[in-house]
């Protein structure tokens, strides 16, 4: 049953109507006299949206509305393969025979041939059991080009009528049950089809479509190369910062490098692009949310001009004039050309990133201090009895210096007790001989520096603690100092060290400043990894490797540390200021800050 509303705004494609009180999200409408074809795509309350994929220009307020009671759908079957269609499978060749070399709007055209015949072949036999997406025989719709005619979803039973012949799509072939099938199905276009196994690509599809088949080649079971909509990153400049769903921060330039030969490589005369058969995942917008989605390819082009773009919140981006962004006009949104943009426009910003659905908190440890001394008395001694294990399996220390890959000397002096293993030669006895690794949560340096606790995980005390050398922190060959007059926050560095690291600090009184300094050079590979620089670090101090994709808590107790040490609070205005002299300090703040909802702007 149809249910009609009325429009009540026109905005571009969006459209917004009332009266459709039993429409649901992503059902299929109507609209306007013409009937343009349109998609629900938000409902709050009476109001209704509407995305209408046909050109609006003329609709008004007052026309009509109608829903149909069914999902954007696809038809499936023979035929499908060798035709060209437009966004909302309107097969051009039919609507050109309706409507000339132009496309007029409101046009309707079935996706598959209602007057071809197919010639079909069972594979099936009557009295069979199928279920849904089983195979009930095939069309040959070209020399290159076999179809597989399938059961379909949500019908199973036994098959009876099943005979060979010539059909149209809407005949019936058979019964499958208590259904009547035909050689095509429809199908909603937000659900994947289901599959029982995925099998990689290697053989090209060939569609007996020649400008598909020359220019626009695809492999059987692969994805083509569709040029990406507004806002998917073609038309930035390579120097434009991109927020990884994993917590990176990496240049478009950098992103590129660093995939454009990890897969299939397309070079052109002004353009050159990989299809990439690695995951790179970044945040993108679907269905009126941003989600973490799948990069395709990594591309490269050329342009004559940038234009540069600053907001009133101070931040600022560098795009190709065509480059589409969302702007915001008359309470509704609308995609606009950069190079059209004018002063006092205004531009919708995410204000909230999701979290996602994996917070990283875990640290590489072993990699980390993969060349320190393993300094925990339990583990040596698990150690020294696999060590005494593998000798008697293999009969001397000697030839296990030969297996293991170690001098002999060496080997000597870890068996003797002599000398501690380093972490790396730890985890290679127990992977050599078959055992599982334990964890260790104590080294030390290579001279005589006390065993240190490790951390294995990011938590709050340790975003804490980063965020506090961050601010008033300083590296200085292997010991890390903190400047503060504030005796707070100084026990609150030196407790941070003594429950993460276990060992403690020293106090030192400066002529205008106390500093406590804290000799380990465990803390400062940990800091080594993170990022921490050692050189002008007023300038080129960032976010922590890897704090970005850590919880919400974890990033608001950095960010709690941080601004004790470098921000200000002003009461009367209700605002917080965090001041830096780093560019990529005050950007990685700025995704910070997103990732928990907070407001911000920039200023120099």
């Amino acid at each position: 049953m149809t249910k009609k509303g009325k429009i009540i705004r026109v905005a571009g494609p969006l459209i917004q109507a009332v009266g459709l009180a039993e429409v649901k999200m992503y059902e299929v409408v109507h609209v306007g006299k013409q009937g343009l074809i349109g998609e629900v795509i938000e409902i709050q309350g009476e109001v209704v949206s509407i995305q209408v994929y046909e050109e609006t220009g003329g609709i008004a307020p007052g026309e009509p509305v109608e829903a149909t009671g069914s999902p954007l759908t696809v038809e499936l079957g023979p035929g499908l393969i060798q035709s060209i269609y437009d966004g909302i499978q309107r097969p051009l060749d039919r609507v050109r025979e309706k409507t000339g070399d132009y496309i007029l709007r409101g046009v309707r055209a079935n996706g598959l041939s209602r007057e071809k015949k197919w010639e079909f072949k069972p594979v099936a036999s009557n009295g069979d059991e199928l279920v849904e997406f089983a195979i009930l025989g095939t069309v040959r719709e070209s020399e290159a080009i076999e179809s597989k005619i399938m059961v379909p979803p949500g019908v199973s039973g036994k098959v009876s009528g099943l005979k060979a012949g010539s059909f149209l799509v809407t005949d019936d072939i058979c019964r499958v049950g208590e259904s009547a099938v035909q050689m095509m199905f429809k199908w909603p276009v937000r659900s994947p089809l289901p599959y029982t196994k995925k099998i990689q690509p290697s053989e090209p599809l060939v569609t007996g479509t020649r400008v598909i088949d020359s220019f626009f080649p695809v492999a059987k079971g692969g994805t083509g190369c569709i040029p990406g909509p507004f806002g998917s990153g073609k038309c930035v400049s390579g120097d434009s910062p991109v927020f990884l769903a994993d917590g990176k921060i990496m240049k478009m330039k950098d992103i590129y490098e660093e995939f454009r030969h990890k897969g299939k490589r397309v070079i052109k005369e002004d353009e050159d692009f990989t299809v990439i058969n690695e995951d790179l995942f970044v945040y993108g917008w679907k269905d009126g949310k941003i989600g973490k989605f799948r990069a395709r390819a990594v591309y490269r082009g050329k342009s004559d001009i940038l234009v540069k773009l600053t907001t009133r919140s101070g931040r600022e981006f560098k795009v190709t004039p065509v480059h589409k962004l969302f702007a915001y006009s008359d309470l509704n949104e609308k995609p606009m050309e950069a190079g059209k943009l004018k002063k006092g426009d205004y531009l919708i910003m995410p204000r909230h990133l999701p979290q996602g659905e994996e917070i990283k908190n875990e640290l590489p440890w072993r990699e980390i201090f993969a060349d320190f001394r393993l300094a925990e008395p339990a583990r040596l001694r698990d150690f020294h009895r696999v060590l005494e294990k593998l000798k008697a399996v293999h009969g001397s220390l000697k030839k296990m210096s030969v297996l293991l890959d170690i001098n002999y000397a060496c080997l000597i002096e870890y068996y003797a007790g002599r000398n501690l293993p380093t972490l790396k030669f730890f985890d290679s006895v127990y992977k050599f001989a078959g055992i599982k690794t334990p964890d260790v949560f104590y080294v030390k340096g290579q001279t005589t520096s006390p065993a240190t606790r490790i951390p294995h995980r990011l938590d709050e005390k340790l975003s804490s603690l980063l965020a506090l050398i961050g601010g008033d922190g300083q590296v200085k060959g292997r010991s890390v100092r903190f400047y503060n007059n504030d005796a707070g926050l100084r026990n609150l560095f030196r407790d941070l060290v003594r429950e993460i690291f276990d060992i403690d600090s020293k106090e030192h009184k400066m002529p205008t400043v106390e500093v406590i300094i804290t000799e380990s050079p465990v803390i400062k590979k940990l800091l080594d990894y993170f990022g921490f620089p050692e050189y002008k670090k007023s300038r080129n101090i960032t976010l922590p490797k890897g704090l970005l994709a850590a919880s919400a808590k974890t990033l608001a107790k950095y960010l709690a540390c941080y601004f004790v040490c470098d921000g200000s609070f002003f009461a009367e205005e209700g605002e917080i200021e965090i001041a830096t002299s780093s560019g990529n300090m005050a950007r990685d703040i700025g995704y910070l800050l997103l990732k928990l909802g907070i407001l911000a702007s920039f200023k120099k």
